[in-house]
């Protein structure tokens, strides 16, 4: 097994990874974890955002449809233009573009506790894209000094190394990001060496929960904010992973 090493992320196709995880009639067992974490997290605050900056969105929109309720504009990047390429074939309605109905619904219906109509999916479609805008940022080499009120980073830093203090050093980079008292929520493949697109195998760092508690605690978190948890994962076991985790903190 080659595992895919940095200088090789030529061979990263989206289409294959949307296709491989992200089939529009399956609702990931891991993102029912992590999008339902999410909105919790965002009803128990009770507070809208100026602004949020998603790091590493990959070719993905779905971790957006919850912050429309809570935020003014929703900033997804990533370091590939390939990726953001992608979403732009959503935002403008392209045909061929990704199809995230089966996302729409769940957390539509999570949100209310009621099946949603046409016409609801239709309204949280049209606010995502007026409130997404794009931006190509790379999270290893970080010069953007502006700070976020909240900072998500769902299988970003996890998912480009398999070196844990490559992994830390991108960590403290997306914690540079947010603003004091602002909040950073992430998630990552749990005693992972790598996960699979297709036939091709990409890094990670082999992190654990104890890894995340360590990182947050020493890096400017509040203590009693910070919430690291742990989801074992059925559906993807031949991709290379069998649990996730979850954290959470708000910097002091």
């Amino acid at each position: 097994m080659n595992v895919i090493s940095q200088k090789q992320w030529g061979k990263w196709k989206p289409k294959k990874y949307l296709t491989q995880y992200y089939l529009p009639d399956i609702y990931a067992e891991d993102e029912k974890y992590i999008l339902e974490y999410f909105i919790d997290f965002l009803k128990k605050l009770k507070r809208t955002f100026s602004k949020v900056i998603e790091i590493g969105s990959g070719p993905t929109i779905h971790h957006a449809i919850p912050l429309v309720p809570y935020a003014d504009k929703i900033i997804l990047t990533d370091y590939l233009r390939t990726n953001l390429f992608e979403i732009n074939h959503w935002l403008n309605q392209d045909p061929g573009a990704h199809n995230w109905d089966i996302y729409f619904e769940h957390i539509l219906k999570y949100e209310s506790c009621r099946k949603p109509d046409y016409s609801a999916i239709k309204r949280r479609k049209e606010e995502c894209r007026k409130k997404i805008c794009l931006a190509q940022l790379d999270i290893r080499n970080l010069i953007n000094s502006e700070v976020y009120p909240l900072v998500t980073a769902f299988y970003c830093a996890d998912s480009i190394t398999n070196n844990k203090d490559e992994w830390k050093k991108y960590m403290l980079n997306l914690f540079k990001l947010v603003e004091p008292s602002g909040w950073c929520i992430t998630s990552a493949l749990r005693n992972a060496s790598f996960y699979r697109v297709g036939k091709e195998y990409y890094p990670s760092p082999n992190i654990n929960e104890n890894d995340y508690i360590k990182i947050f605690r020493e890096n400017g978190f509040k203590i009693k904010t910070i919430r690291v948890s742990v989801h074992p994962i059925k559906m993807w076991t031949k991709e290379g992973f069998n649990a996730i985790i979850i954290s959470i903190g708000q910097k002091k």
